[in-house]
């Protein structure tokens, strides 16, 4: 009987309270992330159409450059952690359509999500600047990339920044005089967080499409297989009872 498969489990309290200690502590590279960005900067790198290895983003993540350790231990720890949170990033992904952790809590002032310390600012951002270094991997499926993509993507950068997301209330409310109704900044905040589910899983599952594809494109051709041929004198493959020369393996004209 097969056990049901075991996932990646979330960071546990202690963990994540070291992993943010750590990142937040100001002997950290200048552009460190902070936990919850770094939480949707690795929701691009697991939801890409490439895989990324930890080689390469672990630096992007700490603005550029490794950081240093107080000793081997404390790298060890910190490293393994860091695995660990991928995994369960990943896992969301691959296993459940990709979904936010649960660090990203919706504020109950609408307007306080826009601003730049709210947990949905944090990860919008941390996922757009996981995204956008990845941009060129997008750009060779620019064709192949489902009609809902591009919305995919407004909405899960929507909450990164202040003044885009201003721009994007203007653009909205654009299309909405143009259908004779009104909506309100609220509104649209509410939208963009009513949408980040789908959102989520658009752009996760066009991501495996898409290695899906480069996988096929670039394995080898593999052998057809077949069943063995029985011999002359054994029992026929196909249940009759009878021997193979007799059923099956008799010479037929057509």
């Amino acid at each position: 009987m097969n056990r049901p498969r075991q996932l990646p489990a979330p960071l546990s309290p202690p963990e994540r309270a070291a992993l943010e200690a750590f990142l937040s502590d100001p002997g950290r590279p200048e552009g460190t992330l902070p936990l919850i960005e770094l939480e949707g900067f690795l929701f691009a790198m697991a939801a890409s159409p490439f895989p990324v290895r930890p080689s390469e983003w672990l630096p992007v993540a700490f603005g550029g450059e490794m950081p240093e350790f107080e000793s081997s231990d404390q790298a060890n720890d910190v490293f393994g952690i860091l695995i660990l949170l991928y995994n369960s990033v990943n896992a969301d992904i691959m296993y459940r359509n990709g979904r936010l952790p649960d660090s990203v809590v919706f504020l109950d002032d609408i307007e306080d999500n826009i601003e730049h310390g709210a947990p949905l600012s944090q990860w919008s951002r941390g996922f757009a600047r996981g995204h956008f270094w990845l941009r060129h991997d997008w750009d060779e499926f620019g064709d192949d990339l489902s009609e809902e993509w591009d919305l995919a993507l407004s909405t899960l950068i929507l909450f990164a920044d202040k003044a885009a997301f201003e721009e994007s209330v203007d653009e909205v409310r654009e299309r909405a005089r143009e259908e004779e109704r009104d909506i309100s900044r609220a509104e649209v905040i509410l939208e963009g967080w009513c949408g980040y589910p789908h959102s989520l899983m658009v752009y996760s599952q066009d991501a495996m499409a898409m290695r899906a594809r480069v996988a096929a494109d670039s394995a080898p051709p593999q052998p057809a297989t077949r069943e063995p041929r029985p011999g002359r004198n054994e029992p026929c493959g196909c249940g009759s009872g009878h021997k193979f020369k007799k059923c099956c393996g008799k010479l037929r004209v057509v």
